[in-house]
């Protein structure tokens, strides 16, 4: 059921998102902390926040108990509550779940922002649950998560054609298997494109839709007006969306607009402060910009916060090529 609990969790942080006087951390930020609930005040001063919300998920054939806690960083207890619900009833519960958040934290939410929490992007449980497994595989690197996520998105659509999140996430999957080099551009550019603009016409203000017509137009199309124009429409949907900025970055720099490049780049990082990736490319924005001792100072700090980070070594290494240490650069 881990499935279940990522997925659980980044539902409701993407429900909560859309109250404008809350600030709640990203999906990659809070995962980071998974498993330290003895710690909360530690967690909520490095995280930054007031409030911290743990669960636990237990499943039992097609009955789900799920037991959340919402703790005050300073005060403690605020509100926690046991849920108990068959399989197909998990869209209700992740709606149930946040509406006692608000309550919790005291939020006066207007009906608009009442009505958007609990708003499901699917009315089929199966679809739904198909597209977490989906999500779930896709942020793993085995592999068999490829195929894995590409059967559950394709299961989620079949039993929901109008899911845009599913077809934004199919996009999405393509989009990454040619961004590793993993399938050729004639063998996804067009399932990717297919999908995304699917998700579009189903959902014109789903911010992943238009992040996937963004990274097509760059990545294959090299149509860096039609990229931009998609990415900046996500942004606008989504303002802290972090992959939008990054890919922005990546969008204008291609473009040689390295100090806008930048700029999208340090948002993305700020953001999304734990992400490797973002926090490496970064740096390597910096070495664009003429910036060489803070471009090797950020890549330095990526590496030494996980050595086993391989893309950071690698821009590590050209960037101490570039300035003539070949021997540094073997790293």
């Amino acid at each position: 059921s881990e499935f279940l609990c990522e997925g659980i969790a980044e539902s409701i942080i993407n429900r909560m998102d859309n109250i404008e006087e809350l600030r709640v951390m990203s999906r990659n930020a809070s995962f980071r902390h998974a498993g330290r609930e003895g710690e909360l005040r530690e967690v909520a001063a490095e995280l930054g926040v007031g409030a911290i919300l743990t669960g636990h998920i237990r499943r039992r054939g097609d009955i789900l108990t799920i037991s959340v806690t919402l703790q005050d960083s300073q005060d403690g207890h605020l509100w926690g509550h046991i849920f108990e619900r068959p399989v197909t009833g998990i869209l209700d519960v992740e709606a149930n779940i946040v509406d006692q958040i608000s309550l919790g934290l005291s939020l006066n939410l207007s009906s608009d922002q009442s009505s958007r929490l609990k708003d499901n992007p699917t009315q089929s449980a199966e679809a739904y649950l198909a597209y977490l497994e989906g999500n779930f595989q896709q942020s793993r690197v085995e592999g068999l998560a490829y195929q894995r996520a590409l059967k559950s998105y394709t299961e989620a659509i079949r039993l929901d054609q109008n899911f845009a999140h599913a077809h934004a996430g199919l996009a999405l999957l393509y989009c990454s298997r040619g961004l590793g080099l993993h399938s050729p551009a004639s063998e996804v550019r067009a399932k990717a494109l297919a999908a995304a603009t699917e998700a579009v016409r189903l959902n014109p203000n789903l911010p992943q839709a238009h992040i996937a017509i963004g990274f097509i137009r760059w990545l294959w199309d090299w149509d860096f007006t039609g990229a931009e124009e998609a990415l900046r429409k996500a942004i606008g949907l989504k303002p802290d969306g972090a992959q939008a900025h990054q890919i922005l970055a990546h969008v204008l720099s291609s473009q040689e607009r390295f100090a806008e490049a930048l700029a999208a780049s340090q948002e993305s990082t700020r953001l999304e402060p734990m992400m490797l990736i973002f926090n490496s490319c970064q740096g390597h924005f910096l070495a664009w910009n003429g910036d060489e001792e803070k471009a090797l100072a950020k890549m330095r700090d990526t590496v030494n916060r996980d050595p086993m980070f391989g893309h950071a070594h690698v821009y590590l290494g050209r960037e101490l090529i570039a300035q003539n240490d070949l021997e540094a650069g073997i790293v």
